[in-house]
């Protein structure tokens, strides 16, 4: 097959454009669970099942589990710590993830962050275990409907997508401690 090569800048631009065009058509026939681009082997069997909305799996919304600096950072951590304490508590993983971010009792987490670092331990509790035991499901329950308050004194123009995603991340960590 003989490749055209453009025979000036107009048609090389031409030829970009639509290259782009073509890639954007295939990515938006895709279905958000293929936009996301997740090796399913990484996570517990039944993770998808349990969070069965894209939103949780997606790396790039802020308000998502691990789709922020804090939760994405946690999650591959904790991966990687639980290859090592498999039978260790969350509550042990996280006073040391604390520390070696530079936390300590003396000097702890702002609210906020302590926040984003409860509710993806939850959810990467149950992407990876399958399960989310008491102790960090009630830190998130706690951290959520502190963020809800503040998320409905807001009068942003995301407050109610936010509001959205507390409500999402609740039904489901609710679910799991039936």
């Amino acid at each position: 097959m003989r490749l055209r090569i453009p025979d000036s800048e107009d048609d090389l631009q031409g030829l970009d454009a639509r290259s782009r065009a073509a890639a954007k058509r295939a990515f938006d026939a895709l279905s958000p669970w293929e936009k996301l681009d997740i090796d399913w082997a990484d996570f517990h069997p039944q993770a998808r099942a349990m969070l069965d909305d894209p939103f949780f799996w997606d790396g790039a919304d802020d308000f998502a589990p691990h789709g922020n600096d804090t939760g994405a950072d946690l999650l591959a951590a904790y991966r990687s710590w639980l290859k090592r304490h498999p039978n260790d508590p969350s509550e042990r993983f996280l006073a040391r993830l604390s520390a070696q971010w530079g936390y300590s009792d003396a000097s702890p987490m702002d609210d906020d962050l302590h926040a984003e670092a409860v509710i993806a331990l939850a959810f990467a509790n149950l992407k990876l275990r399958g399960t989310c035991d008491e102790w960090p499901r009630e830190q998130a329950l706690a951290a959520l409907a502190r963020q809800r308050q503040q998320a409905e004194r807001s009068t942003g123009p995301l407050r109610e997508e936010r509001l959205a995603a507390i409500d999402l991340q609740q039904r489901v960590l609710r679910q799991t401690g039936d």
